[in-house]
């Protein structure tokens, strides 16, 4: 992989990348942590554990595409510019947790498609005589 700096990249712009790896850790050692000890304890009774694992699947989908869109956008933009693969890559990553996130979202208020879905229908009827190959 060939990349190439611009004039910009200095000694405060690594630093402040630091920082934000630094948040970007904690927090999500903090939402593990929280969820794990709600769930372990089943603080707020079985409804509540149902909802807190909702709103953290959406939670960390969605944090998860900030950080995923952040990277595209500094992959484009940025002092360090990477491949146009590489920045469509992220962007699509980004996308599809958002699109993941919008999804939990959906099923936790109660908005669903019928099921079973045409996709769903489609890998039960072309995908299974393909599962026998794999065993």
């Amino acid at each position: 992989m060939e990349t190439t700096a611009t004039g910009e990249l200095e000694l405060a712009y690594l630093q402040k990348l630091d920082r934000y790896n630094y948040f970007a850790t904690v927090l999500a050692v903090l939402v593990i942590t929280f969820s794990l000890f709600w769930m372990l304890f089943h603080i707020g009774g079985d409804y509540g554990t149902t909802v807190l694992g909702n709103v953290a699947y959406v939670l960390s989908a969605v944090l998860a595409a900030i950080w995923c869109l952040t990277t595209a956008h500094r992959a484009r933009y940025g002092i360090v510019p990477l491949p146009q693969r590489h920045q469509l890559a992220w962007l699509l990553i980004g996308l599809g947790l958002i699109a993941n996130a919008l999804g939990g979202a959906c099923s936790y208020a109660g908005i669903s498609s019928s099921v079973p879905s045409t996709s769903h229908r489609y890998l039960t009827q072309h995908r299974s005589p393909n599962y026998g190959n794999w065993l």
